[in-house]
C-alpha cells in the first residue's frame, strides 16, 4: 500500500515539475494524469472505509449503477449520440436547453436501456461464486 503511494506521489510530483500545462484552458495529459494520480491517492486512502460507505443508504442507489456500469457504459453512447443530434437537429441546442432538457433526457434513456441489457446480456457473463462441493460420502464398507 505504501509503495503503491510513493509511486503515485512520485508521479503527481512528476507531472508537477512545470505548472504551465496545468494553466491551460483545454484538457492536456498533465491535467489528465495529474487528476488520475490524485484520484488513485483517494481510492488508496478511502479503501479502510469502502464498507462504511457502502452502508450509507443515501449512496444505495450508486450500488445499482456500481451492478450495471459495464453495460452502461456499453449502452450509453448511441443512446445519447442518437438523443443529443435529435435534440440539435430540431434546434434545441442552447446551453440551458442541453443541461436542462437533453442531458435529464438522455441520462433517463440510457439507464431505461441499459436495464434490460444488463439483465438480458451482461449477467450471462458475470462471474458467479463457486460452489460449494458436497461433502464426500463415506462408502460403506465391505464384509
Amino acid at each position: 500500500k505504501y509503495a503503491i503511494a510513493a509511486v503515485l506521489v512520485a508521479a503527481l510530483a512528476w507531472q508537477c515539475r512545470s505548472l504551465a500545462p496545468w494553466l491551460e484552458l483545454h484538457g492536456n495529459n498533465t491535467q489528465s494524469y495529474g487528476v488520475a494520480y490524485v484520484f488513485a491517492l483517494a481510492l488508496l486512502a478511502m479503501h479502510p472505509y469502502d464498507r462504511r460507505l457502502a452502508e450509507i443508504r443515501v449512496l444505495k442507489p450508486l450500488a445499482f449503477f456500481g451492478l450495471m456500469c459495464y453495460s452502461l457504459y456499453l449502452i450509453h453512447w448511441p443512446v445519447v449520440k442518437f438523443i443529443a443530434h435529435a435534440m440539435q437537429h430540431f434546434g434545441f441546442d442552447s446551453t440551458p436547453v442541453t443541461l436542462l432538457v437533453t442531458l435529464p433526457i438522455c441520462f433517463v434513456a440510457s439507464v431505461a436501456l441499459t436495464w434490460p441489457f444488463h439483465v438480458f446480456v451482461e449477467r450471462r457473463f458475470l462471474s458467479s461464486p463457486k460452489p460449494v462441493a458436497p461433502k464426500p460420502r463415506a462408502l460403506p464398507e465391505l464384509a
